[in-house]
């Protein structure tokens, strides 16, 4: 008779439970949840994709969101794919669009990225080299330069991001548009915009730009927006006499002196219509009384006494 000892022993011996093999990644994939605190998902998984679709749209304001692309996002794609947009997801890595050799657009916008990656990592620098359009806008990244990857793109969009610097924009030619606004940086280099010729729109605001140079050779430049950063003058417009439209400055540390630089306010633009100079430090409208073009004026939050010195903008 077996003792009251090896009789417990017996009890206590745990259960065997027969289970499948586990999957390779099982690991990785149980830590990325842990660390994400989210269900790894992928795009097929979040919503069917048609592989004859030459757009895949995937907004994730509602319902679940997507935390991978997958290296293998390609298999269940059309490979002649125009536009992929995966908008307001929980992605942290860019992976798996090196397969499509003729996408003209890439929205990542509000995700969790922190490095631009695999902009030219497929056959005949894809997806870069076809991409028109980027806006990587609301993610956490912090160097741009992979997008002069991107020779062909027209339109960028870095908005929201964690930039101090605008390096990888100099060999972009084809540029029409560019924000990088809400980000960190300090200085507009004049050594990235000097090949922009053919730029219309550059968006700057909610930086920490002083000065306003660099923009030399935008000789096409329509909008220019600098509002909320640490400007105390304008100055250095003198190429965008005939075509700047717009300028925003709402927001700085601008003076009366400031704003009367022969390089900035006091020249005599051609086309200029809009101007915003709300919340800065002025005390009086002598600078914009021979901007006779204007259309919209915007001065509130400002020392103005007095508006005499723009009577001749009255129909404003």
């Amino acid at each position: 008779m077996a003792s009251t000892e090896e009789n417990n022993d017996l009890e206590e011996e745990p259960e065997k439970r027969v289970t499948g093999p586990l999957p390779l990644d099982w690991t990785r994939v149980q830590r990325q949840q842990e660390e994400e605190g989210h269900p790894v998902r992928f795009p097929w998984e979040v919503t069917d994709i048609d592989n004859n679709e030459e757009e895949i749209v995937i907004v994730g304001t509602a319902g679940q969101k997507i935390t991978k692309m997958g290296t293998n996002l390609g298999d269940h794609c059309n490979p002649k794919l125009k536009q992929l947009v995966f908008r307001s997801h929980l992605i942290r890595t860019m992976e798996g669009i090196g397969t499509f050799e003729e996408l003209v657009l890439l929205e990542l916008y509000d995700n969790m990225i922190e490095k631009l990656y695999a902009l030219d990592d497929g056959c005949n620098g894809a997806p870069g080299f076809t991409l028109k359009t980027l806006d990587m806008s609301y993610n956490v990244i912090r160097d741009m330069e992979p997008v002069s990857s991107c020779p062909n793109l027209r339109e960028l969009y870095l908005a929201n991001n964690k930039l101090k610097s605008m390096a990888g924009l100099k060999n972009l030619k084809h540029l029409i548009k560019i924000d990088l606004g809400a980000n960190k940086i300090r200085v507009i280099e004049p050594e990235e915009l000097h090949g922009l010729e053919n730029l219309e729109e550059l968006w700057l605001g909610k930086n920490k730009i002083e000065k306003i140079q660099g923009l030399t050779n935008l000789t096409k430049l329509r909008r220019l927006d600098v509002q909320s950063n640490r400007l105390k003058s304008v100055e250095n417009l003198t190429s965008q006499m005939q075509t700047l439209e717009e300028l925003y400055l709402a927001h700085n540390g601008i003076n009366d002196e400031g704003a009367s630089q022969p390089t900035g306010l006091a020249l005599k633009f051609a086309r200029l219509s809009v101007v915003d100079l709300s919340r800065n430090f002025l005390t009086t409208t002598e600078p914009f009384s021979h901007l006779l073009s204007l259309d919209e004026l915007w001065l509130s939050g400002n020392k103005i006494d007095s508006f005499d010195h723009i009577s001749p903008l009255s129909t404003l």
